[in-house]
């Protein structure tokens, strides 16, 4: 074989070589299986992710998992994860495989400094039956702070044991139909930090309210009346007494059609609202917490765009207020 031969064999030898790395790539992609190439190891950088039960039953499909983000930077993730199964045999991780046809969406999320946010992992989609066991949910995220992307994992058990098996948050929510609503701890001078203790969600279709505590108790229906949408805008953790309350504002429509809003008190110990203002009526109240104790509430008009987003505009002033012996009371 000539020299020119060789060369012109090598070169097309590398083409196909190329074509099926590119091959396989597009296959990652488009099933967005996640490679080991993808989750580097894992290490302590201050990012958590922890599941929200120790224990599942034989059978779960979606798991409920809690990122907190106590680095000095801003953190990004995404859906595409492994569910991996420890096997003592061998003494390590062994992946799971995705079932044909199955991939995840691409969407990114940024977990601010101090924060906590949760995500839903569907442990589903893979081949193998999730039998008794000990597994572990393992994925990845980026920050500026590195240039390449930072390994993490969630660990669980699988058990036959249901008395080990608690209530899931899921199980209550309604996920798919249902929005969750920040809370603003105000006790916690840094407003805007999210505590995960207590979480509130709202129903699409029957506006109904559910309060979960420590991922344990649940409060359903608070804010109740004649259609509408429920709390939709500011909703506050305050102690006073050694009582522990809800601060929330929300809107209904009356008994003749005309839309009334209120601001609104939920004991969470006697589990019960306790207070509920007189209506305004026509627009959604905002309420802001202004720092001291101090409340600043207005009007605002809220609307659903083309795109099935939501958006808000300013309309009035309504004035600054305390919480005082489980009352709201307007400043002059």
């Amino acid at each position: 074989m000539t020299k020119d031969a060789k060369s012109s064999l090598a070169a097309l030898l590398l083409v196909i070589a190329m074509t099926g790395m590119l091959f396989l790539s597009a296959c990652r992609h488009q099933t967005g299986s996640p490679s080991d190439e993808k989750l580097p190891q894992l290490e302590e950088t201050g990012v958590t992710l922890t599941t929200e039960l120790r224990y599942y039953a034989e059978g779960t499909t979606m798991v409920l998992a809690f990122w907190e983000n106590n680095t000095e930077y801003n953190i990004t993730f995404g859906e595409p994860f492994v569910l991996e199964r420890y096997d003592a045999s061998r003494g390590r991780w062994v992946d799971l495989t995705q079932r044909d046809g199955v991939g995840f969406i691409l969407p990114a999320y940024t977990l601010d400094v101090g924060w906590r946010t949760k995500h839903t992992y569907n442990i589903g989609m893979f081949c193998e039956n999730i039998t008794e066991g000990r597994y572990r949910i393992r994925t990845s995220y980026s920050c500026i702070c590195r240039d390449e992307d930072i390994g993490i994992a969630a660990e669980f058990f699988v058990t036959r044991d249901m008395s080990l098996v608690e209530a899931s948050e899921l199980d209550f929510s309604e996920r798919a139909i249902s929005r969750e609503l920040r809370i603003w701890h105000i006790d916690d001078e840094a407003k805007g930090r999210s505590d995960f203790p207590v979480r509130v969600w709202k129903n699409r279709y029957t506006f109904d309210t559910t309060i979960v505590v420590n991922g344990r108790d649940y409060y359903m229906n608070i804010a109740q009346g004649v259609g509408g949408w429920g709390i939709v805008q500011g909703i506050f953790v305050l102690r006073q007494n050694g009582s522990v309350y809800l601060l929330y504002s929300f809107s209904r429509q009356g008994q003749s059609g005309e839309r009334l809003s209120y601001i609104g008190i939920f004991d969470l110990d006697t589990r019960e609202e306790i207070f509920r203002s007189e209506p305004f009526a026509l627009y959604d109240i905002s309420v802001n917490y202004r720092g001291n104790g101090v409340f600043h509430a207005g009007f605002m008009e809220h609307f659903e765009d083309f795109e099935g987003g939501f958006g808000s505009s300013w309309v009035s002033d309504i004035g600054y207020f305390k919480v005082s012996n489980s009352e709201i009371v307007f400043l002059e």
